[in-house]
């Protein structure tokens, strides 16, 4: 599986969303060997998480890829962490590399204005059903922008992934200590893992479907909202 994570807007959980899918596809491939992380952003936020303490799998910078290309080459799982507001043109090159794009963002009104430039983007490379958004850092109920975000996504006819993320600071302080926030002892941090966790289940499944041609015309007129 090759999938970047992709945002035009910081702090949406870019990061945490690559290094959290990473150990999702650890964990069902029976194997980090079996998954690398890359991380392309200047900030280095994933590569600082890993060198924190112990994720369960690799993550190197890109730097390290261009040295030894055959690190990416042969990884089964590959999960890109671009860097933030990256160029028409980065976005096109990604795309050659990837199979599928994750677009997280925050329930926010400029986060959908960043994303909407991206969708265009898509549309022009004939990618548009390669890509899905994730809503990330959802505040808890009753407040309602999760909902209100999802809702005017779905209207705009943007794919979304079924799940999303909440709001957790469980998630900062598991890239303070270097481990996944399922690695922390405390019960509000594993809701975090979960989430997370149904996000890989969709990716898996998404990815199978774009692989399987009976399978995706099978899907065609449905899709995650």
């Amino acid at each position: 599986m090759r999938v970047v994570v992709l945002s035009r807007k910081g702090g949406v959980g870019k990061s945490t969303t690559a290094i959290h899918l990473g150990g999702y596809l650890a964990g069902v491939s029976e194997g980090g060997e079996d998954v690398l992380v890359v991380d392309t952003d200047p900030s280095r936020n994933a590569l600082r998480w890993a060198k924190r303490g112990r994720l369960p799998f690799r993550v190197v910078g890109e730097d390290e890829v261009d040295a030894d290309p055959s690190m990416a080459r042969e990884a089964r799982h590959l999960i890109v962490d671009m860097r933030g507001s990256p160029s028409a043109e980065e976005i096109e090159d990604a795309m050659r590399l990837a199979e599928v794009m994750v677009i997280p963002i925050m329930p926010s009104g400029l986060a959908l204005d960043t994303l909407l430039q991206t969708r265009r983007d898509l549309r022009r490379l004939g990618r548009e059903d390669r890509y899905r958004v994730l809503l990330t850092a959802v505040p808890p109920w009753p407040y309602r922008r999760g909902p209100q975000a999802r809702m005017q996504l779905q209207e705009l006819g943007i794919p979304l992934f079924g799940s999303d993320v909440r709001r957790l600071e469980a998630f900062e302080t598991a890239a303070d200590e270097g481990v996944l926030v399922r690695d922390l002892p405390d019960r509000r941090a594993q809701r975090g893992w979960e989430d997370y966790a149904r996000v890989g289940e969709e990716l898996v499944e998404w990815v199978m479907v774009l692989r399987t041609p009976d399978l995706r015309t099978a899907g065609s007129g449905g899709g995650a909202s």
